[in-house]
């Protein structure tokens, strides 16, 4: 095995890359990826500087570890702004660090990717190690995988990470024949609800219409892309995803990704963007021009539901934080990252800190399931 080091997954076969993500995450595809280079979403003003981790025999990919180096925290979904803070506090730089993430992106997946001819074991020592030289050699603070699995932040803790859980809210299928089988699973009172949400959107003349990316038309392309500054725009903060980006994703993605438009008397009023794999959706972007009853919770929520159902996917991730997704069938489920800090002294307290804020997180997730929409 070869491990090699390398600024930017252009440098990387497309075919060979691809090959190691599981379940055909589109959001993990070298296709995803090298648009976020390319098309001027990542770089050093944004603070998303590339260091792909590959390992190859005869020249053929093996495993690889997608990283950046940050200069902040912007994007990742995984909150370090009081670690930096404590830092700061004690002259120390928190910044640069190293982050093993799919950019703008808090969905989870494999980060230690690797085919059968190595272990996820084996992967994992190879990359640790060297992460650890880099962020030495290129005086980082640390490293932080972020929405690994539960059995890579396993492999990481015998290695002595830090494992932090939060907490997201998903959608399983549980063979559901339609929307109504799958509301006969909620309370009466949940399911009543649901209903009446759905139905406001005929009482206020809106209907909703799903395209694929590579049938979208350039006017629809520019509005989606509308919809996703505008939401940033609203919330002060920074829509890095560029015009080209989505343009150039919808068309290489074609059926992986999905636009919900609403249109209000032959109008689109509103949009939600979707990425599909193999078995899950993933629900990401969102905007609106102006302020409907429910017609979030249908774009985002109810259409993606009645998509999953109708194409067999088994999962349904809508994105970061949301406790109203509970009533409308989302669970909270654990989700992990894996932590290392240089500095000894820091990751210590640190870490200490992270295993006293773990029991507490479970315990909030704990008492958000009595929120559960569904019968006992």
């Amino acid at each position: 095995m070869k491990l090699e080091i390398v600024d930017s997954i252009t440098k990387i076969n497309a075919t060979d890359w691809n090959q190691l993500i599981a379940d055909n995450n589109p959001l993990l595809s070298h296709t995803f990826l090298s648009a976020l280079e390319t098309e001027g979403c990542l770089g050093e003003q944004y603070g998303w500087s590339p260091v792909f981790f590959t390992l190859t025999l005869n020249n053929q990919l093996q495993a690889a570890c997608p990283c950046y180096i940050k200069t902040n925290s912007y994007g990742e979904f995984v909150f370090d702004n009081a670690w930096a803070d404590f830092y700061h506090k004690h002259q120390v730089n928190y910044f640069p660090k190293l982050v093993c993430s799919i950019p703008y992106t808090p969905t989870s997946s494999e980060r230690i990717l690797h085919n059968d001819s190595i272990t996820l074991k084996e992967a994992t020592a190879i990359f640790e190690e060297a992460i650890k030289a880099f962020c030495l050699h290129k005086q980082l603070s640390g490293a932080h995988i972020l929405f690994n699995p539960l059995e890579e932040s396993l492999q990481l803790e015998a290695l002595d990470w830090v494992t932090r859980k939060s907490c997201q809210y998903h959608w399983h299928n549980q063979n559901y024949l339609s929307f109504d089988d799958f509301l006969a699973t909620f309370t009466c009172k949940k399911r009543k609800n649901v209903k009446n949400e759905r139905k406001s959107m005929v009482k206020q003349n809106l209907t909703l219409k799903q395209i694929y990316g590579n049938d979208l038309t350039t006017a629809e392309l520019d509005k989606a892309f509308y919809y996703y500054q505008s939401t940033f725009d609203k919330k002060w903060g920074t829509a890095t995803l560029t015009r080209s980006f989505f343009e150039n994703i919808a068309q290489s993605l074609a059926q992986k990704m999905m636009v919900v438009f609403a249109y209000h008397n032959d109008t689109i009023v509103a949009c939600s963007i979707f990425f599909i794999s193999d078995t899950t959706l993933y629900g990401r972007y969102w905007g609106c021009d102006k302020y409907f009853d429910n017609l979030h919770f249908e774009a985002c929520y109810y259409q993606g539901i009645e998509y999953c159902i109708k194409n067999n996917l088994s999962f349904f991730e809508p994105g970061a934080q949301g406790e109203h997704k509970i009533p409308r069938g989302f669970l909270p489920i654990t989700t992990y990252s894996s932590h290392w800090l240089q500095d000894e002294q820091f990751y210590k307290i640190i870490k200490a800190h992270v295993l006293n804020e773990n029991p507490l997180m479970m315990e909030h997730c704990d008492k958000l399931k009595r929120m559960s929409p569904y019968k006992k």
